[in-house]
């Protein structure tokens, strides 16, 4: 934006990052001139008299600090000699430069703003979250952008914890989301993560038992730094629902006639570390290739258990898309435990469901 700034002005713009850093280390270094010049082919001005130089840059958190600095002709001559990039004479500064630098303020401003824009639009504060709202892309966990994976998310469970028995430390928001697709619950989402870092010594550890899940994968590197992959099964979805809030939720699949399977495999990750913690568990509608309801609905001896599976060829095909998926869902978790903003919905993709 500011070298089209520039342009527009008939003067082109240069930016000097790695060796002037040491002789203005932490500024935007903007130099112009007279003179017209490609900027693929970066030539060295011939030597200049009285020179002025006008430093520029940004605040990162997209607030615009600008300053302007008359430089002397001993400053450019360093920075001739320091960067082989500097193509420009700078003459005299006089009001065309100041509407040029003024010009290149407004429209880096205005950049900071729409980036800023586009983030806000994409990223919900967790904490504001009520039951009934439907959110897509981020949520702001405290300091950390936590991403989801792709879709529109109701919220219908929310609870905000203690991490631990002992009283106030680590505050864990819980948060449970449905998915409605062509008048069925298509999936389901529960996120777990804590809103503030702290350091604590956790007495949990999520790979310990494997219990009745399909697959369990450790990837702990030590106690307090844990990393576990789970591919297992939840029953009694609406018709099993416990606690008044998941059975208004119930009661409301029911009364819309909303399609949905008694039984959801799933794929869960929990990842934590001595000062943060994150979980996330997606649930998959088996009907969806043509998987109906558990013949058995309890969950001893349901269709969905490990052993009796093995039997059955199509719950075999979905437990496998599941774990084949696992890795790169697991990867996209660690990276949402970490905050990264770079992390997109698309980057969870999703199980590849052969339908019958």
């Amino acid at each position: 934006a500011m070298w089209a700034a520039g342009m527009s002005a008939g003067r082109p713009w240069l930016f000097c990052w790695a060796r002037c850093g040491k002789v203005w280390a932490g500024n935007l270094v903007c130099v112009w001139g007279p003179h017209d010049l490609p900027l693929a082919q970066p030539q060295r001005s011939s030597g200049p008299t009285t020179a002025a130089l006008f430093e520029c840059f940004f605040n990162i958190g997209g607030a615009v600090v600008g300053r302007l600095a008359l430089r002397w002709a001993s400053s450019l001559n360093t920075l001739r000699t320091e960067c082989p990039c500097v193509i420009l004479e700078i003459r005299m500064l006089d009001s065309v430069h100041v509407r040029s630098c003024f010009r290149v303020f407004a429209i880096s401003f205005a950049c900071c703003f729409m980036a800023s824009s586009a983030r806000a639009a994409t990223t919900t504060v967790a904490e504001a979250l009520v039951i009934g709202d439907t959110v897509s892309g981020s949520l702001q966990y405290g300091r950390r952008v936590i991403t989801l994976p792709e879709g529109d998310w109701r919220v219908i469970y929310k609870n905000r914890r203690n991490a631990s028995t002992d009283g106030p430390g680590l505050v864990i928001l819980e948060l449970s989301f449905d998915q409605i697709r062509d008048g069925r619950l298509s999936r389901s989402l529960e996120v777990a993560a804590t809103l503030h870092s702290k350091t604590v010594n956790w007495i949990d550890e999520p790979c310990k038992e494997k219990g009745d899940s399909f697959m369990l994968e450790d990837r702990k590197r030590s106690f307090n730094d844990q990393f576990c992959v789970r591919v297992g099964f939840s029953h009694g979805i609406v018709d099993g629902a416990r606690g008044e809030v998941f059975q208004s939720w119930a009661r409301e699949i029911v009364a819309k006639r909303v399609g949905y399977s008694p039984e959801m495999p799933y794929v869960s990750v929990v990842r934590y570390t001595p000062y943060d913690f994150l979980s996330m568990r997606i649930g998959f509608d088996p009907s969806v290739v043509g998987i109906g309801p558990s013949k058995r609905p309890g969950r001893t001896l349901n269709d969905w258990q490990p052993q009796n599976a093995a039997g059955d060829p199509e719950r075999m095909q979905f437990y496998d898309a599941l774990v084949k998926w696992s890795n790169t869902f697991a990867s996209a978790v660690a990276r949402a435990a970490e905050g990264d903003e770079k992390l997109t919905p698309a980057d969870f993709g999703s199980p590849v469901l052969a339908k019958r």
